[in-house]
């Protein structure tokens, strides 16, 4: 990429803090983390004469030493650590839509988070009738899981589209696969096609069944999934909201309220961020091999 200003560090360098469970790098950390997000080109990479720092380093160094980030109130710097402050996340979500021109992140990502903010705000707008409150703010939270679900979709699809191994581990190991007979004279018929299959496969998978899909990114990516109990929940409060009218099984009503809602996209944001973590971690591992 073309050589990177102290100006561009600002966004991706909010983005790994807000990363962070509790929002805190080390100068040393944050220069390693954007090192690997934003993999700098030779220029950058130039030792500065009569130093042992190379110039993207001192770029992210320049961040405290100008107090860039300080200055703007979107962190607090204390014993050599940079902390997100409340003003720098509320920055950084309202430019999400710029990181994909800095970053060389997938439009997924950006698009789930943008889709969360917007059920966000929308949970602020007031409903003109209040007997339509339940029913509006039930729809948000439909909307919420429908987020999650997409977001899962378009990640596997992505990683398997763009890496090979990802797409042999799918095939090796996804349990309908093994189940399949293959006639020896269908073999490079079934070859050809493989790529299509695994598409079709993955956009026929159902997504808010959390156990399985955790079940297939642990098999390709080795990643887990957090607080999955209460996803399941909100999940099934989902279903009943879609399927059942918004009654419970006991044939009491769901009464969904705008706490409701925002606690949901808390935790889905959490749980969201908590893969991004796991993906970024073994990009880092591949990026070393």
């Amino acid at each position: 990429m073309a050589r990177i200003t102290e100006k561009e560090l600002i966004l991706p360098s909010l983005y790994l803090l807000n990363m962070e469970e509790n929002k805190i790098l080390s100068t040393t950390a944050l220069i390693n983390k954007l090192r690997i997000l934003l993999k700098p080109d030779e220029e950058d990479l130039a030792i500065i004469s009569g130093r042992s720092d190379d110039k993207f380093s001192q770029k992210v160094r320049n961040l405290k030493s100008h107090n860039t980030l300080t200055k703007l109130n979107f962190c607090s710097y204390q014993d050599n650590k940079f902390t997100l402050t409340n003003t720098g996340e509320e920055y950084l979500i309202r430019n999400l839509h710029l990181l994909n021109a800095i970053l060389p992140l997938e439009n997924y990502y950006i698009e789930f988070k943008e889709s969360i903010l917007n059920i966000q705000n929308l949970s602020n707008v007031s409903c003109i009738d209040e007997t339509l409150t339940s029913h509006y703010f039930g729809m948000l939270y439909s909307s919420v899981i429908t987020s999650l679900e997409t977001y899962l979709y378009d990640a596997i699809r992505f990683k398997i589209d763009n890496n090979i191994q990802y797409l042999e581990d799918f095939v090796k190991t996804f349990e309908k696969y093994q189940k399949e007979k293959l006639k020896f004279s269908d073999i490079y018929t079934e070859y050809s096609n493989i790529e299509l299959k695994v598409k079709e496969s993955l956009s026929n998978l159902i997504y808010h069944r959390l156990d399985i899909i955790e079940n297939i990114y642990s098999a390709i990516f080795s990643i887990s999934f957090q607080d999955k109990d209460f996803m399941n929940n909100s999940v099934q409060n989902r279903h009943d909201l879609v399927h059942r009218n918004g009654k419970k099984t006991d044939g009491t009503n769901h009464n969904i309220t705008k706490d409701n809602v925002l606690e949901l996209c808390d935790k889905t944001l959490f749980f969201i961020d908590n893969i991004e973590k796991q993906f970024s971690a073994l990009a880092a591992v591949e990026d070393n091999e």
